[in-house]
């Protein structure tokens, strides 16, 4: 299991997770790696990340996925959502012996659909947000309809999961947020400061805030099937960019970054440890 979060924004979405993987024989833990890359690109502006049971099969999977998402790249991203999940509930199918457990979350940016949010719902946002800062500059001069929606232009943030071996898919628009795996407990985390985050100017501000609450569930929580090193993409209507900086502390200096392998690498500049969360 993992944890995988995704936060909605209007000018940006994030999207996160650990790296670990355990292994099991029945229902007995045997080991522990910190090396999985578990966020994958699938198209332009769509990212998908995966908690499982069988993390050979599932990456097999994703890598079908991967390859068949090339082949839509001009759907738009409502549409490649449906073709990709039916790809995957469809390959999934063909999967012989014990097909495992597994969940999949998509993030990505819709530029065809309007946005609708209630506007009662909109307005506590905005209440809620100038309490805590200044809101992002869309929203500076919006005015809140009075009809039950209030109607935003495109791109849409788009969030959705696909669980099996059901194969269902959930799919929701705008500023929202959710958890998946043994770690969904984060949500807690989210809803506690997604407002002072909202309000943050930056969205590599955001991104690094975001980082440091992983960082410290991860390591509070105590779940034995959470850990390692978070890695977080960012998603923004022009690009896809995963979180790459430098810490510096006493005596101390930490880079984080992906390597031209794509593989994430957290450096110890001092010491010249190197913690890396490759593709299996």
């Amino acid at each position: 299991m993992t944890m995988i979060a995704t936060v909605a924004f209007p000018e940006e979405i994030i999207i996160m997770c650990d790296s670990r993987i355990s292994y099991y024989k029945g229902d007995q833990k045997i080991a522990s790696n910190d090396d999985l890359k578990k966020l994958y690109q699938l198209g332009t502006n769509i990212m998908i990340a995966f908690t499982t049971d069988d993390v050979s099969t599932t990456s097999k999977l994703i890598e079908k996925m991967t390859i068949k998402a090339h082949t839509i790249l001009d759907l738009d991203t409502s549409q490649f959502l449906k073709v990709i999940s039916a790809y995957a509930k469809e390959q999934y199918l063909l999967i012989k012996n014990k097909r495992p457990k597994i969940e999949f979350i998509y993030a990505g940016y819709d530029f065809h659909s309007k946005l609708k949010i209630e506007s009662r719902k909109l307005q506590r946002v905005i209440n809620n947000v100038k309490k805590n800062g200044k809101l992002p500059d869309m929203l500076e001069n919006i005015v809140v309809s009075k009809k039950k929606f209030t109607i935003f232009s495109p791109p849409s943030p788009i969030l959705a999961k696909q669980v099996f071996p059901g194969g269902g898919i959930i799919l929701t628009k705008g500023w929202n947020m959710g958890t998946a795996g043994s770690g969904e407990s984060f949500i807690n985390d989210l809803e506690k400061y997604y407002p002072k985050i909202f309000s943050f100017p930056g969205t590599f501000n955001k991104a690094v805030i975001l980082k440091n609450l992983a960082d410290d569930f991860v390591k509070s929580v105590k779940i034995d099937t959470v850990g390692g090193l978070i890695q977080l993409f960012v998603i923004t209507p022009n690009e896809i960019s995963p979180l790459q900086f430098e810490e510096q502390g006493s005596q101390l200096q930490i880079k984080t970054y992906v390597d031209n392998r794509g593989n994430w690498v957290e450096e110890n500049i001092t010491s010249g440890e190197r913690k890396v969360v490759k593709q299996k």
